[in-house]
């Protein structure tokens, strides 16, 4: 009987998942505002010209954040592992969310000559081994 207990503590314990939900809302307003059409659908009501389709990979990691640091040089002017680096800034760890995965797509699509984005798609990438979790958003840039 002891056995059977412990083995329902055992597993009851085991089973034990935290609920943490995953809510995310992306704003579209901002692009309405400065002409950019956005939307999710795979149909619309106006006449478009394609121009490709835009794909985003936006991984969590660290980026440059530029500062104008003095390099300290040794003798020979070439830095040394200690006190040189050509790195004059520092690594600041930055997490992918919708917004900047959106906002890259947006601005490849204006390079391109489109002004809206149809068929948005977003798909949240989980950790997976040494690739950290992240953002793939894909759609249609068009001409209106």
């Amino acid at each position: 009987m002891k056995k059977f207990a412990l083995i329902i503590i055992v597993f009851t314990l085991a089973s034990c998942a935290t609920y943490s939900p995953l809510v995310s809302f992306v704003d579209y307003s901002s692009y309405n505002n400065e002409g950019i059409f956005l939307t999710e659908s795979n149909s619309v009501s106006f006449k478009y010209e394609p121009v490709g389709s835009v794909n985003v990979l936006l991984h969590s990691g660290f980026a440059n954040e530029v500062k104008k640091a003095p390099v300290i040089e040794d003798k020979k002017g070439k830095g040394d592992d200690v006190y040189y680096s050509a790195n004059n800034g520092r690594l600041k760890y930055k997490d992918a969310t919708i917004q900047e995965a959106l906002r890259l797509a947006v601005e490849n699509a204006r390079n391109k000559g489109a002004n809206a984005i149809i068929n948005i798609r977003y798909e949240y990438v989980p950790a997976f081994k040494n690739n950290p979790d992240g953002w793939h958003m894909s759609g249609m840039a068009v001409k209106r």
